[in-house]
């Protein structure tokens, strides 16, 4: 990853921590979830649909896509044929993600947990990728960065992620004065597409979902302005982030239990965030307040990740991917046996088809640091399976390999690499050729368990 390798050469800014994208939405649990009460809301379930279920979430659970959001791709530019059409595409794309949006927190005000999950989940997201745009900027966040006095960024209480979001404002070019005028008021009235009246007419948890998806879709499309490089979809994408994400904390003085439902499951959490020490002492009280990741099996230590290099994060990273793959096992197991399989021949037979690892996995304890270990294996058959059983082949994992304690593996694998003398087994720097690939991956295995376990909570 260029942004790491420089970081490593410069020796600043620590690397970014939150890499994977969309690592704890779950969106096919989600949605699955939603269709399973669309179909099933009242009278006999039919056996046939019931197996198509299972089939389909067991299809779906494996190794989730890790992608690094300072790596991410661009889409392909938007191109109109006048400035007044552009224009026009980005103030539709504005209004109807706003909208969208509202209708998300006037649900979310009216105290359901889903809406304020489906609002924190859009908003990370989102500020998520705009950190990660600003490392290949092309000069619009740098030129807006200075006419705003705060920023969305996600960040938890680690000061480790606090330095890093204290590094992504300075490099936004956010002036290291709060200026308060140029705070909007977070208790501005909503646009009241909707009320909730009016939304319990309908199907509540389907209108959440459509909501959240068509919010997703406008925001993609300010999104690729954004990525174009443009001033305008700039300001807007950040001003309309700020406005919901300020909201949030507003709400958390009159919540009505939703906010720290979300929150306490929640490892990380928009807010807005200025290069001023009154401001970050307001966001950590705030933090603390709604209980951020009090039931998310993540550690909180302070001192998490501090001491695994500037390449900590690859390994913080994959060992996330462990945690949500494995998870979310875990819990569609656990949330459906006894349930589903019970509906009928189809519905057993689907289920007894299910993969032997989601078994496992639906049978493992909450993580732990005692429990990682058990994790740790079963997600990782399955990255040594996504890379054919190479894994010491991906570019990306190969940054795990250094020499650090090269010459442990030299000497557990000295009798296969063939006769050397104690002098050749104790300087050796590289393992031999017959066991390098083994000597390489042993090391990515020790990284991620080792990550793995210090994430996990003692309890």
């Amino acid at each position: 990853m260029k942004v790491k390798r420089k970081r490593k050469q410069d020796g600043s800014s620590p690397p970014l921590e939150n890499g994977l994208r969309k690592i704890e939405l779950e969106d096919y649990v989600r949605e699955w979830s939603v269709r399973m009460v669309e179909r099933y809301g009242s009278g006999i379930v039919p056996d046939a649909e019931t197996a198509q279920f299972i089939e389909e979430i067991s299809s779906s659970l494996g190794w989730p896509e890790v992608i690094f959001v300072a790596d991410e791709k661009d889409p392909e530019p938007p191109r109109y044929a006048s400035p007044e059409a552009e224009r026009q595409a980005l103030l539709t794309a504005r209004d109807s993600a706003g909208a969208c949006l509202d209708v998300l927190r006037v649900m979310a005000a009216d105290g359901d947990e889903s809406a304020t999950a489906e609002l924190v989940h859009l908003l990370a997201d989102n500020a998520t990728w705009l950190e990660g745009y600003s490392y290949r900027d092309k000069g619009n966040v740098k030129a807006n960065g200075p006419t705003y006095g705060v920023w969305p960024v996600i960040v938890n209480r680690r000061p480790r992620k606090l330095c890093q979001a204290a590094a992504y404002l300075e490099r936004a070019g956010l002036s290291p004065k709060l200026d308060l005028q140029q705070t909007a008021n977070p208790d501005a009235a909503p646009r009241q597409t909707a009320t909730p009246a009016e939304i319990q007419s309908g199907l509540r948890d389907r209108t959440i979902l459509d909501f959240s998806y068509s919010a997703s879709h406008h925001l993609r499309k300010l999104r690729a302005h954004v990525a174009d490089g443009n001033r305008l979809a700039t300001c807007w994408f950040v001003e309309l982030l700020s406005e919901f994400v300020r909201w949030l904390e507003s709400y958390s003085q009159r919540d009505k239990g939703n906010l720290k439902a979300v929150a306490a499951l929640a490892p990380v959490w928009p807010v807005v965030l200025a290069r001023d020490k009154h401001r970050t002492k307001v966001v950590l009280d705030y933090l603390t307040q709604i209980e951020l990741g009090s039931k998310a099996q993540i550690s909180s230590s302070p001192k998490w990740g501090t001491s695994w290099g500037n390449e900590g994060a690859v390994a913080t990273h994959y060992a996330r991917a462990i945690r949500q793959a494995v998870g979310n096992a875990r819990n569609f197991f656990q949330s459906y046996d006894g349930k589903l399989e019970t509906n009928g021949p189809l519905s057993r037979a689907a289920w007894q088809k299910m993969p032997q690892w989601v078994k496992v996995a639906g049978k493992l304890p909450p993580l732990t640091k005692a429990s990682a270990p058990r994790w740790f294996e079963i997600g990782w058959q399955l990255l040594v399976e996504k890379h054919n059983g190479h894994p010491e082949s991906d570019p990306t994992l190969g940054k795990l390999c250094d020499n650090f304690r090269a010459n442990k593996y030299a000497r557990r694998y000295a009798k296969i690499a063939g006769p050397f003398s104690n002098k050749e087994i104790l300087t050796r720097k590289e393992s031999p050729p017959a066991t390098a690939a083994a000597d390489r991956c042993s090391r990515i295995k020790e990284r991620i368990l080792n990550a793995l376990i210090s994430l996990a909570p003692s309890r």
